[in-house]
């Protein structure tokens, strides 16, 4: 696996490709513990590095894109159209529809302070300051477009029963002779049992 390793990392790959490199790391599980996480960070660091021209918290979102792919939880389509949203240039003017980086609240502009700020009324009917970088342009189709909250809600589902599809290990079960003891364990100490 090392030398796999060591020799994939002088091929020239694209983008999506390294991150299904990855990818492939990671459902291989080359460690005892934190593939996931081990993969996943890398993933963050090369984009990191990669859209260094980003404002923070778009490069931010990217990374936590890239770091879902690699996990398993993301497919290829959604990490490309999402970045490729996260990389349109925030030119708004008043009366555009308009998204958080995260896609829980949509609103519309309302006016451009001097400063580059602009002033955006919430749907629920707050009015809000923010910086264009932090908002996407929502366009009238884009009902398709997929939310980047979409990663996070995904990331959450782990198990074949929450609707994640993904070959697990068997789940670990406590001995009943484990459990026994522990039982008798906590109840000296406490009034507790499993």
């Amino acid at each position: 696996m090392r030398k796999r390793w060591r020799e994939g990392v002088k091929t020239e790959r694209t983008l999506l490709e390294t991150l299904g490199w990855l990818r492939s790391y990671h459902r291989k599980a080359p460690f005892l513990f934190f593939n996931g996480n081990t993969f996943a960070e890398i993933a963050r660091t090369l984009i990191d590095a990669f859209f260094a021209e980003f404002p923070h918290a778009r490069r931010r979102q990217a990374a936590s894109l890239a770091a879902h792919y690699v996990a398993g939880v993301l497919d290829g389509k959604f990490i490309v159209s999402a970045i490729a949203s996260l990389a349109e240039k925030g030119d708004l003017k008043p009366g555009d529809r308009i998204k958080t980086l995260k896609g829980s609240v949509t609103g519309k502009i309302v006016r451009v302070l001097s400063d580059g700020r602009v002033v955006w009324r919430a749907d629920s009917g707050a009015e809000l300051i923010a910086l264009p970088e932090s908002l996407l342009k929502v366009e009238k189709k884009d009902k398709a477009t997929p939310c980047i909250t979409t990663a996070s809600q995904h990331a959450m589902k782990k198990l074949p029963g929450e609707g994640f599809k993904h070959a697990w290990s068997p789940l670990i079960k406590m001995d009943e002779a484990v459990k026994a003891k522990i039982s008798a364990l906590l109840s000296k100490r406490t009034n507790l049992s499993i």
